[in-house]
């Protein structure tokens, strides 16, 4: 009984996981399409009428960290090889070097590519399913295991008058009691 609680639960918290996982999906760039869009977009980002400063290793890789490599989406740009992940921490690096902070740098991002280059997106009406479905999930499955079990525990005393099995392993029928 507890297996297909279980079951249950998993089957009913399976499409939310999915439409989660498309909700994040829809701000992702197409990893060709963001390869061939992003270094010719590299020479026009930082402006270079500017004197620019140097950059602390430090901050640069302390911002990387916190930015999704669009290619490799499990890695940060700090950690990434991909070519557009070197690409965009040329890019980060150049705006720093012009005097951007780092919450600028992070807004340009965003408006670039969407909330999912960050790894802690924003509490918005879009993201709102990404933050409170863990949540809602697991209340879901307790609920669904907490009524399997009360349904099962009902089951088995109800069923104790309905008939026994005879030593031939033959079921009897028991009238019910009046």
């Amino acid at each position: 009984m507890r297996r297909a609680a279980w079951i249950l639960a998993l089957a009913l918290l399976a499409p939310l996981a999915q439409f989660a996982q498309a909700q994040t999906a829809q701000t992702v760039v197409p990893a060709t399409a963001a390869q061939t869009v992003v270094p010719a977009q590299v020479a026009q980002a930082a402006p270079a009428t500017q004197t620019l400063q140097p950059v602390d290793p430090d901050r640069l890789y302390r911002l990387t960290s916190q930015l999704r490599c669009l290619v490799c989406q499990n890695e940060s740009l700090a950690d990434s090889d991909a070519s557009l992940a070197v690409d965009l921490r040329n890019l980060v690096r150049d705006h720093m070097a012009a005097g951007e902070s780092d919450a600028q740098i992070k807004q340009f991002l965003v408006a670039r590519y969407g909330n999912f280059v960050i790894y802690r997106p924003p509490v918005t009406g879009s993201t709102l399913l990404l933050w409170l479905g863990p949540l809602l999930l697991v209340g879901i499955g307790i609920l669904a295991l907490w009524r399997s079990m009360r349904a099962g525990a009902a089951g088995s005393d109800a069923g104790s008058d309905a008939g026994e099995v005879d030593d031939a392993g033959q079921y009897k029928y028991k009238e019910p009691r009046q």
